[in-house]
């Protein structure tokens, strides 16, 4: 695997497994916008050094993160994302083996989300009915979806608002 001047990661193996995966998390009592700007910096800078690929939320008191690349990495990461002080309550919603990529541009994009819907951010990820697959799907078309709006930056340094992150319909 390698990535281009844009650092998109371009090309895997064919026996490559990929990992997808999601956590919500409740970001730490005084941890303010210079931290998390931190957090997505350092996370660029490792993610590109791993491989890694996806976006984080910080939504009111949460953050919701999705990664993507090789099944060790992705476990690494979210080894080291859970010893972080700067959240707690760190859990993994949705993993599972991916195709394809779909965040290859991004070493980390970010949202910042609906300062008063992180409940309902919470709850609809937490209490899932469907599968982890089909979490994993609808994070990826709506994260797709807000890829399309005009604040999303093709540098990809803050991809802008995501004032819903899910929004699903009766099953």
């Amino acid at each position: 695997m390698f990535s281009d001047e844009s650092g998109r990661l371009e090309t895997r193996d064919k026996d490559e497994t990929l990992f997808g995966a999601v956590y919500i998390s409740n970001v730490a009592s005084g941890v303010g916008i210079s931290d998390v700007e931190a957090i997505v910096s350092v996370s660029r800078v490792l993610n590109r050094a791993d491989a890694l690929t996806g976006f984080l939320v910080h939504a009111g008191r949460n953050f919701v993160q999705y990664l993507e690349g090789d099944p060790v990495a992705v476990r690494e990461c979210l080894r080291r994302i859970g010893n972080d002080s700067r959240h707690y309550d760190m859990r993994i919603v949705a993993i599972g083996s991916l195709e394809n990529r779909h965040f290859a541009e991004w070493s980390m994009g970010y949202f910042t989300g609906d300062i008063h819907g992180s409940e309902r951010i919470e709850n609809v990820l937490t209490s899932w009915s469907g599968t982890d697959r089909s979490l994993l799907e609808e994070v990826w078309r709506i994260t797709q979806a807000a890829k399309t709006l005009p604040e999303v930056s093709e540098s990809h340094l803050v991809a802008g608002r995501f004032d819903v992150l899910l929004r699903r319909g009766a099953k």
